[in-house]
């Protein structure tokens, strides 16, 4: 870990298109690892996510990584399946007004009555 955590902060300096994600630049948190799991964490924008990578210079294909450990991976999840199924399970809570102090305030904040389907989408909404 100590060597990803020195590649890591290497690329990050030289790489003049990475922002850290919100609230970890004072830090300088990148990522963070955890018995057997691993978290890189960045902004999300086009830029960062692709710094200064050219197509072929990986070492390793994605696809390699992100199998069980037991089959040479590294055990990292693929986050977009995730990230649709957690947003999916959001729009759930909302239509059927879950009690949670979440899904009350976007129903008093954001949809006043509305259904979810009504509203259009809010740029500073992340």
């Amino acid at each position: 870990m100590k060597v990803f955590t020195l590649i890591i902060a290497k690329e990050v300096k030289e790489c003049k298109d990475f922002k850290y994600h919100l609230r970890c630049k004072d830090l300088y948190l990148t990522h963070m690892c955890f018995v057997d799991d691993l978290l890189i964490i960045f902004h999300g924008d086009v830029k960062s996510v692709k710094g200064d990578l050219k197509k072929g210079s990986a070492k390793i294909a994605w696809k390699e990584v992100c199998k069980p450990k037991s089959h040479g991976g590294l055990r990292i999840k693929l986050l977009g399946p995730w990230n649709e199924t957690l947003l999916v399970k959001h729009i759930w809570n909302i239509a059927n007004r879950k009690e949670t102090l979440w899904v009350k305030w976007v129903h008093a904040v954001k949809l006043k009555g509305r259904s979810f389907w009504d509203i259009d989408h809010d740029s500073n909404d992340s």
